[in-house]
């Protein structure tokens, strides 16, 4: 059986929660269009991409798909592209402050992902799911593991298709998190819909 690789991180910086860890909890063993998941959650690191390198060899899945918080969104937020660059306002779990180093020393600024972010953003807005597309995941630990797991593919000449999406906070956290105006919540549902979704279409 074909294989697809979900990720999320764990909760940083002031945050006691993570909707993407939701989400590794929720796909973890389920079978999807044929595909059986194999999610993994992954401490918030700078490296993280480090820690599933080994598991990509071993299952060869045929699509990694990411995932990451980040409160500002407006809605499933799919990431086009990684840049080589380390900046972010939270320390990692390593406690590592970055400050606009590179990931990759003498490689290049921007790497794509390799899949159509236009059909994606078509797909869930079609099934009434809030979307955006971005081409700047800022500099923070999702930045890097879009920017290292796109150089890892693109560098092997691997066939598997790459997919990151930011998610704002769900209905879930409704009575837990406080979100200033103009932050918003998503239904968890939806969230989980847009994955399956993805994971349809791939």
């Amino acid at each position: 059986m074909k294989q697809v690789m979900i990720t999320g991180f764990d909760p940083f910086g002031p945050y006691k929660y993570n909707p993407s860890q939701d989400i590794v909890e929720y796909f973890k063993g389920k079978t999807i269009a044929g595909n059986k998941i194999n999610a993994i959650l992954l401490p918030t690191i700078y490296y993280a991409f480090a820690l599933i390198e080994e598991e990509i060899a071993r299952t060869k899945p045929i699509a990694i798909i990411s995932t990451g918080l980040s409160s500002s969104v407006k809605g499933i937020r799919i990431e086009s592209t990684g840049r080589n660059i380390m900046n972010g306002k939270y320390v990692d779990k390593n406690g590592v402050l970055a400050s606009g180093e590179p990931i990759l020393k003498a490689e290049s600024e921007f790497v794509g992902v390799n899949t159509d972010s236009c059909k994606f953003a078509n797909i869930l807005a079609k099934n009434n799911i809030p979307v955006e597309i971005s081409a700047d995941a800022d500099g923070y630990t999702c930045n890097a593991l879009i920017y290292e797991t796109s150089h890892y593919i693109a560098k092997n000449k691997l066939p598997i298709k790459q997919f990151f999406l930011h998610s704002p906070w769900t209905d879930k956290y409704k009575n837990k998190v406080d979100l200033e105006p103009p932050k918003i919540m998503i239904a968890e549902e939806d969230l989980f819909r847009a994955l399956e979704l993805i994971i349809e279409n791939l």
